[in-house]
């Protein structure tokens, strides 16, 4: 899974190189910080929605705080998402 999200995460670049300024692309990997931080992000999202569900199922209402903070993770994760690519 490491691998799989640090190829997903790993950015491309052209750069001209000589004096016929030949197009070379150039892959940039992520750092391990960011690929351990996304797949913590991830787990805790799925774990989050287990609880969601749990609750709803058993005690028959809506848990806001927990919803806030899977929304907040989402927001992590995409955030992760385009500053990697852009």
């Amino acid at each position: 899974m490491r691998q799989l999200i640090r190829e997903f995460l790993t950015r491309r670049v052209r750069i001209p190189v000589g004096r016929r300024k030949t197009i070379r692309e150039i892959e940039l990997p992520p750092s391990d910080r960011v690929v351990y931080c996304f797949i913590f992000c991830i787990v805790a999202i799925i774990a989050l929605s287990i609880v969601e569900v749990a609750h709803i199922i058993y005690l028959g209402s809506f848990n806001e705080p927990v919803f806030n903070l899977i929304s907040g993770l989402v927001g992590v994760v995409s955030g992760i998402m385009v500053g990697k690519k852009a």
